[in-house]
């Protein structure tokens, strides 16, 4: 699980209308069968994700992102059993979840405000725990080496 939803295992409150996934892209074929299963159809499907959505408005929408590489391979095996709305779900470490949003960033710099603050928010409550090596890997593979030391100077 990634997105929203799994924010709110690591104990952020997050208003969301989809549930978001990352599977491997070997997986989508069976994914897409279980999803037309539940009566959900597709909404939109590229090569690194697809939307599903119900006629069912309390079904909502569920968005997956394939995992192509070796890297997202890596992150999916890093993911951890949480408690989420009332069941336990692998749900992205919390250095991925950053990984991700900087991601999104990278892709669209419209969503710098909200994604930033989810950063800083994850880094300030777990800073601790973390492991910092995959966070910097993150920022220099997006070129955000700057960004980086900034911010581990504010949560050190």
């Amino acid at each position: 699980m990634i997105g929203g939803v799994a924010l709110y295992a690591y104990g952020f409150d997050r208003t969301t209308l989809d549930v978001d996934f990352m599977i491997f892209s070997t997986d989508t074929e069976k994914v897409d069968a279980i999803m037309k299963g539940y009566g959900y159809r597709i909404l939109n499907q590229t090569d690194t994700f697809a939307n599903y959505v119900s006629d069912d408005p309390e079904m909502g929408q569920v968005d997956f992102m394939y995992a192509h590489k070796e890297r997202s391979a890596e992150i999916l095996h890093r993911a951890e059993p949480l408690w989420v709305v009332g069941h336990t779900v692998k749900v992205l470490r919390v250095e991925d979840m950053i990984g991700l949003k900087l991601l999104a960033i990278t892709n669209n710099p419209q969503r710098i405000k909200k994604d930033q603050l989810d950063i800083e928010d994850l880094l300030r409550r777990f800073h601790k725990k973390l492991d910092w090596q995959i966070v910097q890997d993150y920022y220099k593979l997006f070129g955000r080496e700057a960004e980086f030391k900034k911010l581990r100077k504010v949560t050190s």
